[in-house]
């Protein structure tokens, strides 16, 4: 009885630190740059609200920002929080109809321009989902 005891509480302890621990880690980097690219979702889904379902012009990032910045607080909206770089907008993409993209699943709005440590970029797709994925490296 007094090992059963003994093992409950140290059970407790141990649940108590894990429980600790994890409500003060912080989020993963990697959710940081996909809230924010979520956010650039809602800016371009109020752009194209506004323009007949036509894309903002993504030819730069500061002909985006400029378009974009009616539908966002952030000042820094096309910066990624982790890299501290800005986005790449899809320049292919700039002011067609999203409505007539054929792919939007497959066809990137946003994306980062710099690897995240782990060396994967984050995606903002058309569709509106949000990916992380492997930097593909050139073979040499």
């Amino acid at each position: 009885m007094k090992y059963f005891a003994a093992t409950a509480v140290l059970g407790l302890g141990a649940s108590a630190l894990l429980a600790g621990h994890l409500l003060s880690a912080q989020p993963p980097k990697t959710d940081l740059c996909a809230a924010n690219l979520k956010q650039i979702a809602v800016a371009v889904s109020g752009y194209t609200q506004d323009f007949d379902g036509a894309l903002p012009p993504m030819q730069t990032v500061q002909a985006t920002q400029a378009a974009l910045a009616p539908y966002s607080a952030s000042k820094s909206l096309l910066d990624c929080p982790v890299t501290k770089k800005p986005y790449q907008p899809n320049a292919t993409l700039s002011a067609k109809a999203l409505g007539k993209l054929l792919h939007p699943n497959t066809q990137y709005l946003f994306r980062d321009s710099v690897a995240h440590p782990d060396r994967r970029l984050t995606y903002l797709y058309a569709d509106g989902h949000i990916a992380h994925l492997a930097q593909k490296v050139p073979k040499k």
